[in-house]
């Protein structure tokens, strides 16, 4: 897990989510990207909204192709 907070400024970096609007009525994967350019993808079940930290847990987020 990682925030990229800083004295409350986003300075060390930067991490995007996108979540489908209702789960399983317009998609179950939730995609996250990081700084790198790394894309993943994990199905977080109906817990939807986005993250406030940088966190591609392994067993639920898992590196796109």
């Amino acid at each position: 897990s990682r925030s990229y907070i800083s004295n409350k400024n986003m300075t060390l970096g930067y991490g995007m989510s996108a979540y489908p609007g209702s789960y399983d009525g317009t998609g179950r994967n939730t995609f996250l990207i990081n700084n790198n350019g790394t894309i993943f993808q994990g199905d977080r079940g109906t817990t939807l909204g986005h993250l406030t930290f940088f966190d591609p847990t392994p067993g639920t987020f898992t590196p796109t192709e």
